[in-house]
Order: structure tokens, then sequence, then C-alpha cells
């Protein structure tokens, strides 16, 4: 029996939130204020093979090969084996962009947008987004997709912002395919469609995109647009809540209070409130104490040691 008579309503709520933060989420520079997401930036220690490469890319760049004045260009936006320097990172993207270099025309348009070793010039960003979109680059695409949809460097267009949206997300951007999801669900600039919605949050999830983990786990949960499926709704709400989603682990808990799609657990169900009213989460605080109020003395102390495991591996580690 289920003991919270309101449960699927409130999946659907919370869904509808969630897709609310989401959308308000879309701005100019969705691909990242910084430089980060193509290669991970690490400290510059001293490492003579590295240091090797740079000369060697550096000699190159220097006679004009396009791909050695783009990698060098990253390592110097990302201080491998040289000093960070933005401002010759963005000559050599530069010289390389001129070339046709797809990559380059990116992550100059990057630069221009975030004012990173350049002026900041959303108009000149926006002329290399579309050069890399045009040929293909879905990363191009999305950045593209967000500036014709805020204005931001091109009058705001929200027909040709949809066009590149989609195009990135038929490429695999999971980041495209989040957004577009989004939109489909909330009706926002596209007729509201849930079943394109939750196909389209299903393929980012599959890559691990969480915020798509978590609205997919609910839209299973509550059977919009896709055929309920208790037990596929916790796998992916139990994906999210592990990559540290408050409302997915208040969710999470919420099918074990109940026993949908997992055993019914009521000291799993308490651990993951009390994970998600650490973060923050006003539901799971009064789902915990509703919680309290029918376990055990001995089962509450077992939840707490619990949440504090679940706490330190799946929220410790993001705050590191």
């Amino acid at each position: 029996m289920c003991r919270y008579k309101t449960f699927a309503f409130a999946l659907a709520v919370a869904s509808l939130c969630l897709l609310g933060f989401l959308m308000k989420s879309d701005h100019c520079v969705a691909y990242g204020d910084d430089l980060s997401g193509h290669v991970t930036e690490r400290e510059a220690a001293p490492n003579p093979a590295i240091d090797n490469t740079v000369k060697t890319y550096r000699k190159l760049a220097e006679e004009g090969i396009a791909d050695a004045q783009y990698n060098l260009g990253l390592m110097l936006a990302f201080g491998l084996g040289t000093q960070k320097d933005y401002d010759e990172a963005a000559k050599w993207f530069q010289k390389a962009a001129e070339q046709g270099h797809v990559e380059a025309q990116y992550f100059l348009a990057k630069m221009l947008a975030t004012g990173k070793g350049v002026p900041e010039n959303d108009v000149e960003a926006v002329k290399w987004l579309r050069k890399a979109a045009e040929k293909g680059y879905a990363e191009a695409q999305f950045g593209l997709s967000s500036m014709l949809a805020t204005g931001e460097g091109v009058p705001k267009d929200d027909l040709e912002a949809l066009k590149w949206l989609r195009m990135a997300a038929q490429q695999g951007h999971a980041e495209a395919q989040l957004r577009l999801g989004s939109m489909l669900a909330s009706g926002k600039g596209i007729p509201k469609d849930n079943v394109e919605a939750a196909k389209w949050f299903q393929k980012a999830a599959e890559q691990g995109q969480v915020d798509a983990q978590c609205v997919l786990g609910m839209m299973l949960a509550t059977g919009e647009g896709i055929p309920e499926n208790d037990v596929d709704a916790v796998k992916w709400l139990r994906r999210a809540a592990e990559r540290g989603r408050a409302e997915a682990q208040y969710f999470l808990g919420m099918m074990l209070v109940n026993g949908k799609g997992v055993p019914e657990d009521f000291i799993g169900a308490f651990a993951w409130f009390n994970v998600a009213s650490a973060q923050g989460y006003e539901q799971a605080k009064s789902a915990k104490e509703s919680l309290r109020n029918i376990m055990s003395q001995s089962d509450i102390m077992k939840a707490q040691e619990l949440s504090k495991e679940f706490y330190q591996k799946y929220v410790g580690e993001l705050l590191r």
C-alpha cells in the first residue's frame, strides 16, 4: 500500500519544477564560463615529455601547421607543460581558426565570449561559432543555439536556435539533448510533446547527464511520456542520487518508502532523505521527520550511519 497518496502528484510537480530550473539556466555561455569541457585542467607540473611536446608544437605552429597551432593553444590555455597564458593561447587559436581548424574556431569563440585572452566580443564569438557549427561541430552548434536563443552577439532568433539545438542533439551532444527535452516537456518555444521529451532525456541520461537522469527517473515513475516502469525509475533516480542530485535523493527515498520498483526500505529512505536534507532540499526534511515517527530508534541510528556513508561517498566528493 502506498504510504504517500500524493506520491505520483509530488513527482509530477517536482519534475515540472526541475524542468523550470533547467529552462531558466539557459544562458549565452551555456557551454561554460571557462575553457573546461574538452581537456581536464591540471597543474603544470614539471614533465620533460610534456615540455618537449610544447617545444615541438611551438616549432610546428610557427611553421603554420594548424593542428600544432591548435594544440599549442590548448597547452597554453590549460597550463600543460607551460605557464598558463590566455593571451598567447588566443593568438594560436586564432591562427589555426583562420586556417579553418574547427576545434580552434570553437575555442576562439569561447575565449571571445568570456573575454579570456582577448577583449570580450559576442559578435565575433558568434561569427566563429557559426563557422564551426556549419562544419558540423556539435559543441559549436550548441553554443550558437544558446547565443541565438538569448540574442547575445546576434539578433534573437528562436527558430534558428532550435534548428542548431536539434543538430547538436542529433549528433549526440548530451547538454543539447537535455535542453531539447526540457523545451519539449515544458512547451517553451516548441509544441509540448512529453513522448519526444522522454526520448531526448533518455539519450542524455545514457551519456551520464545527471539532470536528464533525474527527470527521466521521475517520468518513468509517473508514466509521463513513457510507459510507467518503477524498476527503471529507481535505476535512473539512483544514478542521479549517487551523483549528488538532491531531488533524485529525495525521490529515490520516496520510492524506497513506498516499495515502488524496489523492496520497501525505511532505513535506506531515511538515509537518502537525510542526505538531500543536508543539501537544503526542504521536502526531504519533512519526509525524514514523518519517517522518524514510525521507525524504531535502532533503525534510525542505522539510517543515520548510512546517511553519513552516503554523504561522504556521493556528496563529499563533489565538495572537494
